[in-house]
């Protein structure tokens, strides 16, 4: 189950920003997901959308155990 962050005080464009950073991070979530049941295909899938959106996301690049530095 997942819900909203509460963001007391927080703009109109922070609470975007929060929101498309956090499906971004589900997505992510949900590649692991589909890696641990072992479909590939969907695995590659979310995370070929996910790399799309943020490919030099640090967070992302260390747990796929990909080159984290310039």
């Amino acid at each position: 189950m997942a819900t909203e962050p509460l963001l007391l005080h927080a703009d109109k464009e922070f609470r975007a920003e929060v929101g498309i950073e956090r499906e971004r991070l589900l997505g992510f979530y949900e590649a692991g997901l589909y890696a641990y049941a072992g479909e590939r295909e969907r695995w590659a899938s979310a995370l070929r959308r996910v790399f799309d959106e943020d490919g030099n996301n640090p967070y992302f690049r260390w747990i796929t155990g990909q080159e984290t530095t310039p």
